[in-house]
């Protein structure tokens, strides 16, 4: 059995899922932790914000690896976050 083989038979053997696997242990903690969330009060709420501030840090993380003097600061990415909630809203979405 070669090593493709049997990283494919560990992987079916034993499926992550959102809820189970570690992204999403810190995705609801980022969510719990940030934002207060309760992930077992709310599950559904912890799950969806904590899925996207997940994927924003890792975003910023290899922008700042890649680039440091390109990445956002604090003040940029609150001001980028405030124009973005903004719009939604006045859209009503």
């Amino acid at each position: 059995m070669s090593k493709a083989d049997s990283a494919a038979d560990l992987a079916y053997a034993l499926p992550v899922t959102i809820e189970t696997g570690v992204q999403g242990i810190a995705a609801t903690g980022l969510a719990e932790l940030f934002l207060g969330i309760d992930p077992e009060a709310e599950p559904e709420a912890a799950r969806s914000a904590g899925v996207i501030m997940h994927a924003m840090f890792i975003g910023l993380i290899a922008k700042y690896f890649l680039d440091p003097k390109q990445a956002p600061s604090a003040r940029e990415l609150a001001d980028g976050l405030r124009v973005i909630a903004d719009r939604v809203a006045s859209r009503g979405a």
